[in-house]
């Protein structure tokens, strides 16, 4: 992993991309970077009010970057964050108002709050109730199978079929709700968090555990998805990756040397947002990885460099000049066009 020119302070909570710009929240800020390794504030930062503004969720279509903040409501930008006004609604109902997620799905936005879920289909001008159904706070959302999907704060997992306006809690398989903060796709898969992570493979309807092989106590803080490669974050044991929806896990977290807060996959580039900036790897590397981690026997092609191989929990690392194994590793390793 390489650290990127990311301010160190504020925690980075969440990732959005726009016509060519990569943005992140950073404490009660906005960073936008062009190449994914210089990131800069917005020229203009978002609107302080007397409440705390923090950054907790950004979204974006067409239009704008729209984000959402604990206590000073929603923001817009309609010049990829060089300037941002709010976007509350003209009756002001998400004024003031902690607001944890945001999301834009079609020509709808919506906005998960303290007081029920409000869409706006005219980009934050106006904004209406959706539902009241639930008045949890909303954490994330995600689409799968045409379904809207919510994270719920001590709620569990919601799904609505009709844009918002009517809501199902589906926790089959969940024994003991906790704070649902996380959620994220895989094609037909659906994957949930609260520290422990979640898999359904029928829209919600049964989850089932999948982090019995990742170590004990890891705290899952963030999923992130990209066909099916699947990442989890943890607060203290780094990042993890699955390639079969979590029957196994491979450490991927070679130099990362901080938590991880949010996950993003931008590109050919997977990001982390840590407690202490932004952190990068090309997502080819690690896929490579686990592909090898799932044979006994690896095949390496590669003349310079360093590639680190995890299998059953041990571990080796292969330079153009040498093997190391570390562990007592017992893997058979055919290396090939190297020197």
């Amino acid at each position: 992993w390489v650290r990127t020119d990311s301010p160190d302070s504020g925690g980075i909570r969440c990732f959005t991309s726009r016509e060519g710009f990569l943005f992140a929240s950073t404490g009660c800020s906005v960073l936008r970077s062009t190449d994914g390794f210089v990131w800069t504030l917005s020229s203009a930062l978002i609107p302080q009010s007397p409440h705390d503004a923090l950054v907790v969720s950004l979204a974006a279509n067409d239009s704008i970057i729209i984000a959402s903040t604990f206590g000073s409501g929603v923001f817009r930008s309609y010049d990829n964050g060089t300037s941002w006004e709010q976007a509350n609604g003209e009756d002001h109902v998400l004024e003031h108002g902690v607001v944890p997620a945001v999301f834009a799905w079609g020509k709808n936005l919506f906005a998960g709050s303290v007081s029920g879920v409000f869409r706006s289909s005219d980009n934050g001008t106006n904004w209406k109730i959706a539902s009241s159904d639930v008045r949890p706070a909303f954490y994330q959302f995600v689409v799968a199978d045409d379904n809207l999907f919510m994270a719920a704060q001590w709620g569990g997992i919601f799904r609505s079929a009709d844009s918002g306006a009517h809501w199902t809690q589906m926790d089959s398989g969940i024994d003991d709700i906790q704070q649902f903060h996380s959620l994220a796709v895989s094609g037909s898969n659906l994957f949930a968090s609260d520290g422990r992570l979640y898999l359904s493979t029928n829209s919600g309807e049964l989850w089932i555990a999948v982090d019995s092989n990742l170590p004990s106590k890891a705290g899952v803080t963030a999923i992130c998805c990209s066909g099916t490669s699947v990442f989890a974050g943890t607060g203290w044991s780094g990042l993890y990756l699955t390639t079969d929806n979590g029957s196994n896990w491979t450490s991927v977290s070679d130099g990362l040397m901080d938590s991880v807060w949010s996950i993003a996959i931008l590109g050919e580039d997977v990001f982390v947002g840590a407690a202490h900036g932004i952190w990068r790897r090309p997502l080819a590397e690690m896929t490579k990885i686990a592909e090898i981690a799932s044979d006994t026997q690896a095949v390496l092609f590669a003349d310079t460099g360093t590639v680190n191989v995890a299998l059953a929990g041990d571990s080796a690392q292969y330079r153009a000049d040498r093997i190391d194994f570390v562990n007592n590793s017992s893997v058979t390793l055919v290396v090939r066009n190297a020197t």
